[in-house]
């Protein structure tokens, strides 16, 4: 009785240094890969690129296949750019690989093999665990910090802040932000006071520009039952910088015209490509991974690094 209770003392007793998990890890017999470009990506572009990242992912002998989703899901729920490329990875059952390396390290190997391809954040979960994940955080990725406010500038400064914070935090694997801005766009900051100088109206230098680049409704044509819309379009040729939209003629009330960039300011930016909310409230997103560490510690040390910022955050 005395060995057994001392037994039973020691056991208990070391379960205080045991690491604590949210929930346990399961293992579904795949990979879900998340791969981040660009938000300008054009189709293409992200099209090749997955197709060299599968490549990579099938070299590897634990992998039967890979199936590659660029852009949003099929059912349209996911607001995602075409920079935005999921892989599902099917692996092969845990008995039959033939090197002796454990999940977290054929996940290391992988990533280590993709990180080769500058520009591109990574996120490594199960197709299971991922869903949960999403429903609980709002956005793809295994933990995320949310910081909520309502400038997308300041958000995106705090965001690095706390990304520089936790990034070597010990059992802290593929840190990366929820971006908010990056989209490339060309802004046109309309001059009142030039324009009521020139005579030009408001609506008719926005409709320039809208006709210019989106097109412009001018008729419909009938075919039989079906209906569709002639639209008005400047060519390719019009368009295809700001130098093009600065020699846009505008109309004056005088019946002259006069080039857009006389009465206009005209810049390259980074605009907003998604603004993300929760419950109405804008926010921005951390997003990191935890491997070859428990969770509780590893989440206990993180805290330590970014609490002392001082900002409110909700960490899911």
């Amino acid at each position: 009785m005395i060995v057994a209770i001392s037994f039973l003392a020691v056991t208990l007793f070391s379960g205080k240094f045991l690491g604590t998990e949210f929930l346990p890890q399961l293992n579904e017999g795949s990979l879900w890969i998340t791969a981040e470009m660009p938000m300008s990506s054009s189709l293409k572009e992200s099209l090749k690129t997955a197709n060299l990242l599968k490549k990579d992912i099938m070299s590897f002998s634990e992998v039967t296949d890979v199936l590659a989703q660029t852009g949003r899901s099929n059912d349209g729920t996911d607001p995602n750019g075409f920079g935005f490329v999921q892989f599902a990875v099917n692996l092969k059952p845990r008995e039959e690989w033939k090197r002796k390396i454990t999940y977290d390290e054929l996940i290391n190997e992988i990533d280590q093999k993709l990180r080769s391809y500058q520009g591109i954040t990574f996120n490594y979960s199960q197709p299971i665990s991922d869903n949960v994940a999403e429903a609980v955080a709002g956005f793809k990725a295994e933990n995320g910090i949310k910081i909520y406010g309502d400038n997308l500038e300041t958000l995106d400064k705090l965001a690095h802040e706390i990304l520089t914070k936790i990034k070597d935090v010990d059992g802290v694997k593929d840190p990366g932000i929820i971006k908010n801005i990056g989209q490339p766009e060309v802004s046109v900051v309309l001059d009142r006071d030039k324009m009521a100088a020139y005579g030009v109206m408001p609506a008719d230098a926005q409709a320039v520009l809208e006709m210019a680049f989106g097109g412009k409704t001018a008729s419909e044509m009938f075919d039989g039952e079906r209906k569709f819309p002639i639209r008005l379009r400047y060519s390719q040729e019009y368009r295809n910088n700001e130098n093009d939209i600065a020699s846009l003629m505008v109309p004056t009330q005088d019946g002259a015209k006069i080039p857009l960039k006389e009465i206009s300011t005209i810049v390259k930016d980074n605009g907003a490509a998604f603004i993300y909310r929760d419950n109405i409230k804008r926010y921005i997103g951390v997003k990191f991974s935890i491997r070859d560490r428990d969770l509780g510690s590893t989440i206990a040390d993180a805290q330590k690094k970014w609490l002392p910022l001082n900002f409110r955050t909700d960490i899911l």
